[in-house]
């Protein structure tokens, strides 16, 4: 069976959405034990091309679809050419206006799943 490479793509980028969060709260000294919690408890299941149905069990039992189309995923990795001329065009240092795009997009994705499982975080 092919993987849904968006799908884990997505779920990838919504892990790392929970993890800037358990970070900012341990970094500023509140309890992310809640989060931590909530967050090991979900489980997702494909809904179309472009939604992921979430389920999750803390505080009590719950789901809700998330919409994933304002995300832009890569189409494949740099190739050593493609780096090449990133070099040579300057943008190697470049901020990545797509990276900050999904960053952004699954930190308000993390925002509706807490909302919807009535999560109100310190902060």
């Amino acid at each position: 069976m092919p993987k849904k490479i968006l799908v884990e793509s997505a779920i990838h980028q919504l892990a790392a959405a929970g993890l800037r969060r358990l970070t900012a709260l341990d970094a500023s000294g509140k309890d992310s034990t809640a989060l931590r919690c909530f967050l090991r408890s979900l489980q997702f299941e494909p809904s179309g091309s472009k939604f992921l149905h979430v389920h999750w069990s803390i505080p009590s039992t719950g789901s809700c679809e998330l919409d994933f189309t304002d995300a832009k995923f890569y189409q494949r990795g740099d190739t050593a050419l493609v780096a090449e001329k990133q070099r040579e065009a300057g943008l190697s240092f470049a901020a990545d206006s797509i990276a900050q795009q999904n960053q952004e997009c699954f930190d308000r994705q993390l925002d509706a799943l807490l909302a919807a499982a009535g999560i109100a975080l310190p902060l």
